[in-house]
Order: structure tokens, then C-alpha cells, then sequence
């Protein structure tokens, strides 16, 4: 979904996130969680360090009127910040699925770039173009079976992403500390 948010929108958005400070991550990513602290391979869940942002209150409205995330519940938010002078990427990678619901929903910032997706099995990739200022949801299918990155090449200048995620149908209904969790 292109221009998703304004172009002010954007800009207020970058500051925010840079007036609170952002956190070395991997693979010349910086970072900022809000939300619940995970243990993913304990599989344990911990009360959130830091309370979903006011400043991303906005966004997360406007979330609702998406038809496709309708009951779309937002319990974690993670920016990251990739920078083609750090030589930001992301591996490829699934998200866990004991914790997060099935869709995740993100924001593209400050530049466009391009998502990828693989298909272990078949070795099928996939490349998905986002505008800057574009919403992305993935779910179904793509989430289970595609694996999700970023190769460091779609990195140009400067992007932030804003990824929202929701609970888990487990998290949900308490079963968390439950044992059979797959």
C-alpha cells in the first residue's frame, strides 16, 4: 500500500526515533524495541521494557482501517535503522510464530528498497519492491513457507522499517508457558 504516511508524517517520524536513541544491532543495523522481551529459544516471554511509543499511535489507527488487518492487534514494535555506508542488511530469516501472530505488518522509511523472499525447498526468491512510505503485510502462506530479507545491495542511503507484529493465537488465549508450543 504506497503513501501510507504523509511525507511530514515520515519526517516527524525520524525524528522522534532519533531524538530517542537507537541501539547497535547486527549486520550494521541499529535498533529500537517496544513491546514484550523474548527468550526465543527458552520460548519465554517477559513483561515489555518499553510501552508501544505514543508516537506511533497514529500509525497504529490508522492499522485499523486496512481492511486486510482487520482485528489486527498491535503488541510489538521494532524499528530498524539499515544505512548503506554501515553495509545494513538482514538475513534471511522467519519470524517466530510461537510469539507473533500471522500477519506482520511493516512501514518502509526514508528510502525505497526491495524485500525478499525464499522458498527453501524449491530454492524459489522472490523480490518484493517497497515504496518509501509504504505499508507491506505479509501472512499466510509467505509467512510459513518463504524465509524474509534484505540483501545489502537493496540498501540505498538510508531506511528505517517499522515492523508491527501481533499475538500469537497462544499468546492469546494464555498458553504460553505451556510446554507444547511448537
Amino acid at each position: 500500500m504506497e503513501n501510507f504516511i504523509s511525507k511530514e508524517e515520515e519526517a516527524d517520524l525520524q525524528s522522534t526515533m532519533d531524538s530517542v536513541g537507537w541501539q547497535s544491532s547486527q549486520s550494521g543495523r541499529r535498533k529500537q524495541d517496544y513491546g514484550p522481551r523474548a527468550n526465543f529459544k527458552k520460548r519465554k516471554v517477559k513483561p515489555a521494557l518499553r510501552q508501544l511509543p505514543e508516537y506511533a499511535e497514529f500509525l497504529f489507527q490508522r492499522l485499523t482501517k486496512v481492511e486486510a488487518l482487520s482485528g489486527f492487534v498491535p503488541v510489538e514494535l521494532t524499528n530498524l535503522d539499515y544505512d548503506s555506508s554501515r553495509g545494513s542488511w538482514i538475513d534471511f530469516h522467519k519470524d517466530d510464530c510461537w510469539l507473533w501472530g500471522d500477519r506482520i505488518v511493516t512501514c518502509n522509511l526514508l528510502s525505497d528498497t526491495v524485500l525478499s523472499f525464499l522458498e527453501d525447498t524449491t530454492n524459489t526468491l522472490l523480490y518484493v519492491p517497497l515504496k518509501r512510505r509504504s505499508l507491506c503485510c505479509f501472512s499466510g502462506n509467505v509467512r510459513a513457507a518463504f524465509k524474509h530479507g534484505i540483501f545489502p545491495q537493496h540498501i540505498v542511503g538510508r531506511r528505517i522499517v517499522m515492523t508491527v507484529r501481533e499475538p500469537s493465537s497462544w499468546w492469546q488465549s494464555g498458553q504460553l508457558e505451556n510446554d507444547g508450543i511448537p
